[in-house]
């Protein structure tokens, strides 16, 4: 088994790596779902200032890493993921729902009642895959100025406040009926 998955808030000096694999995730997976042009618009659009400047603007930057790489990265502001994004010789191994797991987590715990994101067309069904619905489609400018489309999508979330009194709930009614002891 490889490196574990850890985790840590983005930095500032985290731009240019964040901006390589922002730009590689685009041109790998983004141009499966749009032409050539438009993926092109949205990778090189970027810059790495972006990120600091996103995050002084109050995005929560969250970077997943194995063995001291930066391979992911999900930005939330208020109640949506503003970005989620993997390196491409990190796919399939579970980097990105982590993330979206993390998250939703952060934003239950927060008392927000739902999460939404603007799912590039190829990411609606990881997105449908981690419980969101799909609730229409939309143009969203590229950073370098196009149009593509973008998929609504919404997730309820269960607060941690709510979460928490229902186990203490499903507790106390299997103790009364002598559940939940261990034999």
């Amino acid at each position: 088994m490889g490196a574990p998955i850890t985790f840590r808030p983005a930095r500032p000096e985290d731009g240019p790596q964040l901006l390589s694999l922002h730009r590689r995730a685009i041109l790998t997976e983004g141009v499966r779902a749009y032409p050539l042009e438009a993926a092109l618009s949205w990778a090189w659009g970027l810059s790495a200032r972006g990120y600091a400047g996103a995050m002084a603007g109050g995005e929560d930057i969250e970077l997943a890493e194995i063995g001291g790489r930066i391979v992911g990265f999900c930005g939330v502001r208020g109640d949506a993921i503003e970005h989620l994004y993997v390196d491409p010789g990190f796919t399939r191994r579970g980097v990105a729902a982590r993330l979206t797991g993390r998250a939703l987590r952060r934003l239950a715990g927060d008392g927000r009642a739902a999460v939404r994101a603007a799912a590039p067309l190829g990411a609606e069904a990881f997105y449908a895959a981690q419980g969101f619905v799909r609730l229409g489609e939309r143009l969203q400018a590229t950073p370098g100025g196009r149009a593509i489309r973008v998929v609504e999508m919404e997730r309820p979330l269960t607060t941690a406040r709510s979460a928490g009194l229902w186990s203490l709930q499903a507790a106390q009614a299997g103790a009364a009926c002598g559940a939940g002891a261990p034999a």
